[in-house]
């Protein structure tokens, strides 16, 4: 639920349809840390982002909400297929 408002949001600048969560889903937080290192060889570089949506008073953080719904749609696709090798 929070993903689709999230998603119509993003979409529209707005909510467009009625919210599943109550209110409009939005980033709050974002944070953003550079490590760079140096050899003979050369260097290079590693960047860490983080992001957290706020749902009404809900903190959630991004990659959190993108593995559970991933982890969801298996979920969902696993049992299509189930239902179709019975059909």
């Amino acid at each position: 639920m929070v993903c689709a408002d999230l998603a119509n949001g993003s979409k529209h600048c707005r909510l467009t349809r009625s919210s599943r969560t109550g209110e409009q889903p939005h980033i709050t937080g974002k944070e953003r840390n550079i490590s760079t290192w140096l050899n003979g060889d050369g260097g290079g570089e590693v960047i860490k982002c983080k992001y957290t949506i706020l749902n009404s008073t809900d903190f959630i953080d991004a990659l959190e909400l993108a593995r559970e719904s991933v982890e969801l749609w298996q979920t969902f696709i696993d049992q299509l297929e189930s239902f179709n090798k019975l059909s």
